[in-house]
């Protein structure tokens, strides 16, 4: 007896190709706000988060859109750069493994970077 949609044993026979499509949406990946201008941010903070998207343009050759949030809370990003510094300088884990754990956690998100 034939499901629904031509299935089989009752499940709907759907192709991954079908369901990418069906789940694909113009524009993932953008972000829904804005990510934060410095020139607003007033001096002090303006410049720390002029600094932050400095060294997320080195280390990874393009502002974050993550980081671009954060930077409308610029206490929070200083706390977030802080911590990712200490993680990054603690030896208590070998490199590898914290580069393996990070494309885990980021492939577990779905993050695209």
């Amino acid at each position: 007896m034939a499901g629904v949609g031509g299935s089989q044993g009752g499940r709907a026979s759907v192709t991954l190709g079908e369901l990418r499509s069906s789940l694909w949406v113009k524009g993932v990946g953008e972000m829904r706000i804005e990510g934060a201008e410095p020139r607003a941010l007033g001096f002090w903070a303006g410049l720390l988060v002029r600094f932050f998207y400095w060294m997320t343009r080195r280390k990874m050759g393009r502002v974050l859109s993550s980081v671009r949030l954060a930077a409308h809370h610029p206490r929070l990003l200083l706390g977030r750069g802080l911590m990712e510094q200490a993680v990054l300088g603690s030896h208590r884990v070998d490199v590898p493994l914290k580069t393996l754990v990070g494309l885990r956690a980021a492939s577990l998100v779905g993050c695209v970077h």
